[in-house]
């Protein structure tokens, strides 16, 4: 629900430094995070945890999204049974 003009205003965006709209932060994230889920997560239980996450450049549509992913470490391969208490 961003709803800042940049996103959907070809008029508003003209006039910004980008000079057309462009795609949201955290949906051009979420398509990263989607391209990398085969490499690293594929039968992952839980992502536990990013770091230094940087969205280096703006994405406009008809971009090609490139990303790199890499492990800083793996937990052991436990089985552990958590009981959640409410």
């Amino acid at each position: 629900m961003n709803t800042h003009p940049l996103h959907f205003d070809n008029a508003y965006a003209q006039r910004t430094e980008f000079k057309a709209r462009v795609g949201e932060q955290l949906l051009t994230l979420s398509i990263v995070v989607g391209m990398s889920v085969s490499d690293v997560s594929q039968k992952a239980i839980a992502n536990l945890g990013w770091r230094d996450i940087k969205l280096t450049a703006p994405v406009f549509v008809g971009d090609t999204v490139y990303c790199r992913v890499a492990s800083a470490e793996q937990a052991p391969n436990r089985r552990r049974v958590r009981r959640w208490v409410s």
